[in-house]
């Protein structure tokens, strides 16, 4: 599982839930080699490549990739056999608890987040 309700994995494609407004972090299970994300907005829109460090397993969306509600995009990580289809959710600000964000994400599609949220509380 990954370490918090506000990672991005990497590994999974479909819809996952970041906070409106702030820049989400991508996650991939840790690894002792390092690797490069490739990112890119679908259907033509920025990309990025960034360096990941061996050890490290967080990193912060690059630059040059525009965040937006129900966008959509491709990430890979070298090494990896597959890519991931991402598709980001902005959790609106005004959500005053987080059982209400929780049932946000979860309508949104990002159930496994919501079930992270949820179980830490």
């Amino acid at each position: 599982p990954s370490p918090s309700a506000w990672v991005v994995d990497l590994r999974r494609s479909g819809s996952q839930c970041v906070k409106a407004g702030e820049k989400p972090v991508l996650w991939r299970a840790a690894s002792q080699k390092a690797a490069t994300l490739s990112l890119r907005a679908l259907p033509t829109g920025g990309k990025a490549n960034v360096k990941i460090a061996a050890g490290t397993d967080q990193i912060a969306w690059p630059d040059g990739v525009v965040i937006k509600d129900g966008g959509q995009y491709l990430a890979r990580v070298s090494g990896n056999a597959t890519a991931s289809k991402l598709v980001l959710r902005l959790i609106p600000a005004d959500l005053p608890t987080d059982p209400h964000r929780a049932a946000w994400m979860a309508d949104m599609g990002c159930t496994v987040q919501a079930k992270a949220l949820l179980a830490g509380l």
